[in-house]
């Protein structure tokens, strides 16, 4: 799903994504991410628009740069 919406939105890194579109990029619950925005945890930035949550695509891709363990991404060879 990642790398649909990924393609997808690629034009626009500051597209808004709903809480469950952010979820399935990072292949969790958007439950999840509720709890996180709740608790001030995960480190994802997102934005409160009245009563809903959303994030911005480029923060859901930089949070998912920034869990790499280990090993090269498919960005860092993209990179270089």
């Amino acid at each position: 799903m990642y790398n649909e919406l990924k393609s997808h939105y690629a034009s626009d890194p500051n597209r808004l994504l709903s809480r469950k579109e952010a979820a399935d990029m990072l292949g969790m619950q958007p439950s999840t991410l509720a709890a996180w925005a709740t608790l001030r945890k995960g480190d994802l930035p997102f934005l409160k628009i009245g009563a809903r949550a959303k994030y911005r695509l480029a923060d859901v891709q930089q949070f998912i740069d920034r869990s790499y363990v280990g090993g090269k991404s498919n960005r860092d060879e993209s990179c270089s």
